[in-house]
């Protein structure tokens, strides 16, 4: 059991009342005195009620924390996802561009051909040209 307390003002008045317009645990002669016209009540009574009121913000508690916890882990869920096909599309977007990189390349590399084709038949045909 816990000691009662004790009234700092009153010498030896046990404070069973709570004054619930200044939400404090007082004794007798304090409602006489400082809360003449405060609504107040025993302090078990304050306390069972409290104590019900807590129950139940403490069960509704619960039970948005286990809302809030599937919640965070749908969010967390598709972050992942969303990481993992952001990673995914940029590995596409690289190896699209390497493919057109290298279609490109082969092009180059035959227009240079045709391109050495064409100078070296010229050069033939001027060659034949001056030599005649």
């Amino acid at each position: 059991m816990t000691k009662p307390s004790v009234c700092g003002e009153h010498d030896g008045e046990v404070r069973k009342l709570f004054c619930e317009t200044c939400e404090e645990a007082i004794c007798r002669d304090c409602t006489i005195l400082e809360h003449r016209d405060h609504k107040c009540s025993f302090v078990k009574n304050v306390f069972l009620k409290s104590k019900d009121n807590l129950e139940k913000i403490l069960s509704e508690a619960k039970i948005k924390a286990s809302e809030l916890k599937e919640t965070l882990d749908d969010v967390l869920e598709m972050n992942r996802s969303m990481h993992s096909c952001a990673e995914q599309t940029v590995q596409e977007v690289i190896d699209c561009f390497n493919k057109l990189t290298a279609c490109v390349d082969v092009r180059r590399e035959k227009l240079f051909c045709r391109v050495q084709d064409l100078k070296k038949a010229k050069l033939e045909r001027l060659v034949f040209r001056v030599q005649r």
